[in-house]
């Protein structure tokens, strides 16, 4: 089950009283007992996979049942294969699409012949035949490109209809920067940046972690999108050099930004080695080396692209905290009652004896619980946190590349574990971080999953 992570699984013969508890990480149980006397017999139970939502259907019959209604939102499938030879890789697919049809006929679905294509993806000169695949007895279509999740794929995988196609939408949407850039009666500066940062730009930022494979002059055609809409933003002449335009909207080129998204996306692979992309990405037996030399005409995959990124940036990524997943699910997450009484009060304008008196204040209400004292601090050569007690003083160094909000953070962490020890106390935090505590209001089963259900804060 941890290799495969299956959505559900049913089980037969259980065998449990209803006295007996069952927890299995990461998945809910549906339990149907059947005892005779004392002794136990039969069963029935559901596993759910936490990452699926679900609700339980009624069944009202004396048979060992149990149902559930499952709720998927990917309806996407696709299937390829590699090879140098079309036949062996024809084969290998119309076996698989057999499984599929297959399984859809023995679980009530089918799939659409009207919108299933395919695609033979070479950079090799010449004609060779259209491969044959068939659902069933339907011949399945054999096109140049296609659309899938939102980007263009071409036969020859250079993009170059997608960024075509990219280009002319995102110069649609520049017409309501140039309605709303009037100089009479139109937004500001801050407004328009936030229109084009979420109309345009998010457009350009999608799919950019695929389609930046492509070749730099076809990437430049998205270059004047990008100025155009600054232009209509920030109100500059025509004139303008671009790198003014950058420095006063506070934008990057789209080359950094699309290494940026890149890189972001490498980092977040990395930190979750659950992810399918991962052994693609960290198996270096599956490349070869010698044929993916860097060429301005060969675009290369996105590993030996990250690969030199980080090699020109000098980076350090030999650390990167992996990201483990809750086995509480999110709807079952206990959220903490966060108090902002004290942060409505100006930190220039208010009194050191007035922030005391309200501490007092805040004491007397919550005398029964143990006060913890977090706090996170930032210097040019070191990064730590700190967590202080009646009873412990907890220390502990970070990198130096981490920040502030980081530390703070892991302050909280400390915190909370050191708490999730304490069985039978009540505790209460204070820190001076209101961004930290903001994001823990919101984004707990997050930041920091599963630790939050032990205790009451």
């Amino acid at each position: 089950m941890n290799e495969h992570l299956p959505v559900c699984v049913a089980l037969q013969e259980t065998l449990l009283k209803p006295s007996c508890t069952s927890n299995i990480r990461g998945y809910s149980i549906l339990r149907k007992d059947c005892n005779m006397g004392e002794r136990a017999c039969g069963g029935v139970a559901l596993l759910i996979n936490h990452a699926t939502p679900f609700s339980p259907v009624l069944i009202c019959t004396s048979l060992q049942a149990v149902a559930v209604q499952c709720s998927l939102y990917v309806d996407d499938v696709q299937i390829s294969y590699w090879s140098k030879f079309l036949n062996v890789a024809e084969r290998q697919i119309q076996t698989t699409i057999n499984n599929f049809t297959k399984w859809a006929e023995q679980n009530g679905f089918v799939f659409s012949t009207e919108k299933t294509v395919s695609v033979v993806f070479s950079r090799k000169r010449g004609v060779f035949p259209n491969p044959e695949l068939f659902i069933g007895r339907s011949l399945i279509k054999v096109v140049k490109e296609f659309k899938f999740l939102g980007l263009i794929f071409d036969q020859s995988l250079r993009f170059h209809l997608h960024l075509k196609d990219l280009k002319i939408r995102s110069a649609k949407v520049l017409n309501i920067l140039k309605v709303l850039a009037n100089t009479r009666w139109g937004a500001d500066r801050t407004s328009l940046l936030r229109l084009y940062r979420a109309l345009i730009r998010s457009k350009l930022d999608y799919g950019s972690v695929v389609y930046s494979s492509a070749c730099k002059s076809l990437l430049k055609i998205l270059d004047p999108v990008h100025h155009q809409g600054l232009r209509l933003c920030l109100g500059a002449f025509r004139t303008s050099p671009v790198e003014s335009l950058y420095a006063e909207a506070y934008e990057p080129p789209l080359d950094l930004r699309r290494k940026y998204l890149c890189l972001n996306h490498f980092m977040k692979i990395q930190s979750m080695k659950t992810n399918t992309a991962y052994s693609y990405l960290f198996n270096f037996s599956l490349y070869d080396f010698n044929s993916h030399r860097s060429s301005l005409t060969y675009s290369q995959p996105f590993h030996f692209r990250i690969r030199d990124l980080i090699n020109d940036l000098n980076l350090n990524i030999g650390r990167i905290a992996l990201c483990k997943i809750s086995e509480v699910p999110p709807w079952k997450v206990i959220y903490p009652k966060v108090d902002f009484t004290l942060s409505c009060y100006s930190k220039a304008c208010t009194p050191v004896r007035t922030y005391r008196t309200l501490y007092l204040e805040h004491r007397e209400l919550f005398s029964d619980y143990e006060r913890i004292f977090t706090d996170g601090s930032k210097s040019e050569s070191h990064v730590g946190s700190a967590v202080v007690s009646q009873s412990i003083v907890i220390t502990d160094a970070l990198p130096i590349s981490a920040s502030i909000y980081t530390a703070e953070l892991h302050a909280l962490r400390i915190a909370i574990e050191h708490i999730s020890l304490s069985r039978g106390k009540k505790f209460i935090i204070y820190t001076d971080s209101l961004s930290a505590l903001k994001a823990l209001s919101l984004y707990i089963h997050r930041l920091i999953p599963s630790l939050w259900t032990s205790h009451t804060l």
